[in-house]
């Protein structure tokens, strides 16, 4: 992935292109970070039953999963993978 600066970032903020901001820190360098659709793939079910689990409460925001979106209306989430397969594992 192309690494942008900040004026990048919001110059594209502006425009119809997607726009993915993922935090650097020590912590986000070992999230295996996948796509909802990816994440239905692994566990065997729909898109819609992990947007449900979402919904209910079974994963749990900034543990399970991020909201990347900017806009509120249409949440864009990016799972962990590691966390997930240690929900159902366990």
């Amino acid at each position: 992935m192309e690494k942008k600066s900040l004026d990048d970032v919001f110059e594209l903020m502006g425009t119809e292109n997607p726009v993915e901001v993922i935090p650097n820190s020590r912590d986000n360098a070992r999230v295996d970070w996948r796509t909802t659709r990816e994440i239905a793939e692994n566990l065997g079910v729909s898109k819609y039953k992990v947007l449900k689990w979402v919904r209910s409460g079974v994963f749990q925001a900034g543990v399970h999963y991020r909201n990347i979106s900017f806009d509120k209306n249409r949440p864009t989430y990016r799972f962990d993978l590691e966390k997930i397969d240690q929900l159902f594992e366990g």
